[in-house]
């Protein structure tokens, strides 16, 4: 009784970690998304004298890219995602294990995805802020398209996963915390980029909008360690009883 409390405490108390750290993630991300859409207009006007008319063309460019994501690129990563289950399944012994390693692979293949696409909307972001012909920057608009519709449907995932592991009883609490970070970013994220272009132009709200989002791959590292370490507890933990039973 007395190991299966601490292992809960600790369950509990690591889950609130991973959840923590995977929010955090969610935000930083989310203020270079939204950055790079309130700023979207006017950096276009000033990058390249659009119109109304091209910059219409360029909305419709980027909603065509993130329909194709919805409907082809994500049902593809989860479905390797359950390979990736499914491999880890293999290689754990028991029953128990066996869901243990099949957890651990498809958790592992999420992050590595969500780390990804992190990295490629940085990558995007700086080349949108830094373009000076059309074709890098429709390259830009497609890359920052395509690692926003796969990221945020991936983290919003994990949070509802984790905030479910934390406290079930106030999932809905939880979950609205997260929908209001993302309103913080729509807050936070017009002064910011608006502040920016104008003082510093184009290329910088790029580079800023860039690293935020290469930043955001920080905390999710963080993440992954706290539910790594949960899941070696429980490991542990549960290995030990057998011994006690023994005894």
């Amino acid at each position: 009784g007395g190991d299966a409390a601490r292992a809960e405490r600790a369950h509990v108390r690591r889950m609130v970690g991973t959840l923590r750290w995977t929010l955090h993630a969610k935000l930083a991300f989310n203020i270079a998304k939204s950055i790079y859409e309130t700023q979207f207009t006017q950096h276009a006007r000033l990058k390249f004298e659009y119109g109304s008319k091209e910059i219409a063309n360029l909305l419709t460019f980027m909603g065509l890219v993130g329909m194709l994501v919805n409907a082809v690129g994500l049902p593809l990563i989860t479905g390797r995602g359950k390979k990736a289950e499914g491999g880890g399944a293999k290689g754990a012994r028991g029953e128990e294990g066996a869901e243990r390693g099949a957890e651990r692979g498809a958790e592992a293949y999420v992050w590595q995805v969500q780390g990804c696409m992190a990295l490629l909307e940085g990558g995007t972001l700086f080349l949108w802020g830094s373009s000076t012909n059309l074709y890098p920057y429709l390259t830009s608009v497609a890359g920052i398209a395509i690692a926003s519709n796969v990221f945020l449907p991936l983290t919003n995932a994990a949070v509802a996963s984790q905030a479910a592991a934390v406290a079930p009883g106030a999932l809905g609490e939880l979950i609205g915390f997260s929908g209001a970070l993302d309103n913080v970013a729509r807050v936070l994220s017009p002064l910011i980029g608006s502040w920016v272009l104008d003082r510093y132009g184009t290329q910088a709200v790029g580079s800023l909008a860039g690293a935020l989002a290469v930043y955001s791959t920080l905390p999710l590292a963080a993440a992954f360690r706290a539910k790594n370490r949960t899941t070696e507890v429980e490991v542990e933990v549960e290995a030990s009883r057998p011994k006690d039973k023994d005894a």
